[in-house]
Order: structure tokens, then C-alpha cells, then sequence
């Protein structure tokens, strides 16, 4: 996913999610968040636009691009989103009750 689709799944603006990223890049880099630039750019925006001839893709120097782990992460950080907000306790491992997110995701 990108910046501005983990933005639309959470009911947030972009920049929300881009503010979030500068306090938290370590994290969420650990967890699977990665800045496109350069060939790496060129070879993601050439496979997606053979999936989608919707547009055209704008000129950019770098894309931020979210794993699903980034993604959950994403969740327990977003403070003013409701669907964060409802995803959260599923995502609780300090509770009694077991996790509903799999242990793979939990050990990475």
C-alpha cells in the first residue's frame, strides 16, 4: 500500500500518515515500510501500471509503499482514526485474551 491508500483505509489525510511516518520511520521501517527511489521507482510504477491503464504516472522522485505489517503498525499508531481505533484491541498482545493477528506477525 501507499501513503495515501494506508490514508484512505484509516479515514485519515495523507499528511497524517506522513507525520506519522517521520516520528515512527524506524519502527515502521522494521516492519516492512520502504522508500521506492531511483530504478527500484521505475521497475514499481512499470508492474502497476501494467496492472491499472487508469492513469498515467506522475513524475515523482520517491514512493513510500507499506507492508501489512506496516500497515497494523500503522494502526496502533493513528490516534484520531476510528477504524485504527477498532483494530487496535484486535491487535492487543498485553491483554489476557489471545491476539486474533498470528503469531508470524507478532515474532517479525
Amino acid at each position: 500500500m501507499t501513503t495515501v491508500m494506508v490514508a484512505t483505509y484509516f479515514q485519515v489525510t495523507a499528511e497524517a500518515v506522513r507525520q506519522l511516518t517521520t516520528r515512527h520511520r524506524e519502527e515502521l521501517e522494521v516492519n516492512g515500510m520502504t522508500v521506492l527511489r531511483g530504478a527500484d521507482l521505475r521497475e514499481f510504477e512499470s508492474d502497476n501500471m501494467s496492472l491499472s491503464l487508469a492513469s498515467y504516472p506522475q513524475a515523482r522522485r520517491s514512493l513510500t509503499i507499506y507492508s501489512r505489517l506496516a500497515v497494523l503498525t500503522s494502526a496502533l499508531l493513528l490516534r484520531d482514526s476510528d477504524i485504527a481505533r477498532r483494530l487496535r484491541p484486535l491487535l492487543d498482545t498485553q491483554g489476557d485474551r489471545e491476539p486474533i493477528v498470528s503469531s508470524y506477525v507478532m515474532t517479525r
